[in-house]
């Protein structure tokens, strides 16, 4: 172990003198050496952010008061006030009743594309089910057509020597 420890700083003590000799140029990182007036220079001073006030005029139709609450019959404001809440949630249900039709008319086009080509893929499975089951009968040769029979040709043409 004090080998190790013998060696580590041997190592510690090359790289402190590297970064001593590093220290005495003038660049380290980047930067130039400033003095000590230049580092507590008034610059760094933080100004204080002044509060500011605005009057903002509130239209205090739209909200319901605690009299239009506790009224038997409530007043005109609670129910204009009733009355445009209603209306915004109506016409965000149209809009959305909207985009709902069109996304319907759109998939209900593309599912009749997709029964189309159902249909023909279907099609053309029965085609091919039809062409595998003639085929497994089919030797190549129809029985109709060339009769051989001891070395003659039934339909008139002989047999090439």
């Amino acid at each position: 172990m004090s080998e190790h420890s013998g060696e580590e700083s041997k190592i510690n003590s090359n790289t402190a003198t590297t970064i001593l000799k590093s220290v005495d140029k003038d660049l380290l990182a980047g930067r130039k050496k400033g003095s000590i007036k230049e580092y507590f220079s008034p610059r760094n001073i933080v100004t204080k952010k002044k509060n500011s006030s605005k009057s903002i005029q509130v239209n205090l139709d739209k909200w319901i008061s605690e009299n239009d609450l506790c009224l038997e019959v409530p007043s005109e404001t609670y129910w204009k006030v009733v009355a445009e809440k209603r209306r915004k949630a109506l016409a965000e249900a149209l809009n959305e009743n909207e985009i709902l039709h069109k996304s319907l008319s759109l998939l209900t086009e593309e599912n009749l594309k997709y029964k189309k080509l159902l249909d023909e893929a279907n099609s053309f499975i029965e085609v091919c089910k039809e062409l595998m089951s003639d085929t497994a009968d089919d030797t190549g040769i129809e029985i109709d057509d060339t009769k051989i029979c001891n070395g003659t040709i039934e339909n008139g043409i002989e047999p090439i020597e």
